[in-house]
């Protein structure tokens, strides 16, 4: 597994939980936007706002 844009966080910590959603939505898109557009018109998907 690459892990050159690998994120860890605490989930238990300090984190406001804003901050932890924009991460996850960020990270969505991302694996979202290197989708051949086929798959994601088939399945339906699209980036969610961050």
């Amino acid at each position: 597994m690459n892990k050159r844009h690998w994120n860890q966080i605490d989930l238990f910590g300090a984190l406001p939980d804003t901050l932890i959603k924009h991460l996850i939505r960020h990270s969505y898109n991302e694996v979202v936007k290197k989708m051949p557009k086929r798959v994601r018109e088939e399945r339906g998907i699209g980036a969610l706002e961050v």
